[in-house]
């Protein structure tokens, strides 16, 4: 009977493990794109390049985005374009008791320019009420969803559109480049048509 038991317990615990990891990420969840759309029947982008160069304030390192529009029907479209830059790993788990998980990539960094206001959330707890830090101030994190989706390139493509885009990197601790790069489309009443996510790290030039 309490060998029994013991394999019973053997069983579960790794379940229970995963059931708290899994808690744990879902709480992250929000730092995602939502798939409203990948893929497009009235324009494609291509080609798209990264480039990398140098702040000339010498402040970081900055990343261009040059990417081509092609119109695929008769008509002119009228999109608002969003990139969005940033570091990011993916979450593994730590212990061999856990269940393997694919999961979403967690944001480590984004963009240092103004822009990047536009992808600021307050952290809000359970009920709703924003999370202070230890200062008693509102803590905030980043989503990959823009508060405002009118606040990118404005941009009426005819036949093509060549499109470039900047994001600065700066210099701190730990210092890494941007390995993920997010393209955002929205229509002219700011509903999403296309999103789509590059990885950089062996595409720069």
């Amino acid at each position: 009977m309490m060998k029994r038991f013991f394999s019973i317990i053997f069983v579960f615990i790794p379940l229970l493990l995963s059931a708290q990891y899994t808690a744990r990420m879902d709480s992250l969840e929000t730092v995602h794109i939502p798939p409203e759309a990948q893929y497009s029947e009235t324009f494609k982008i291509s080609p798209i390049y990264f480039n990398k160069r140098v702040d000339p304030a010498g402040l970081g390192e900055i990343l261009e985005i040059e990417m081509v529009f092609q119109n695929l029907i008769d008509e002119p479209i009228a999109i608002n374009v969003i990139t969005v830059a940033t570091v990011e790993y993916e979450l593994k788990s730590d212990s061999s008791f856990q269940l393997p998980i694919n999961k979403w990539d967690i944001i480590k960094y984004l963009d240092a320019s103004p822009d990047a206001d536009n992808f600021k959330y307050v952290v809000k707890d359970e009920s709703g009420n924003p999370k202070k830090d230890y200062y008693d101030r509102d803590m905030h994190e980043y989503k990959k969803i823009p508060n405002d989706p009118k606040k990118g390139n404005f941009i009426v493509v005819d036949d093509t559109y060549l499109l470039r885009t900047y994001h600065v990197s700066k210099f701190r601790k730990k210092y890494e480049f941007f390995n993920t790069v997010t393209v955002l489309v929205y229509n002219k009443a700011g509903e999403p048509i296309f999103s789509c996510d590059y990885t950089i790290n062996h595409k720069r030039k």
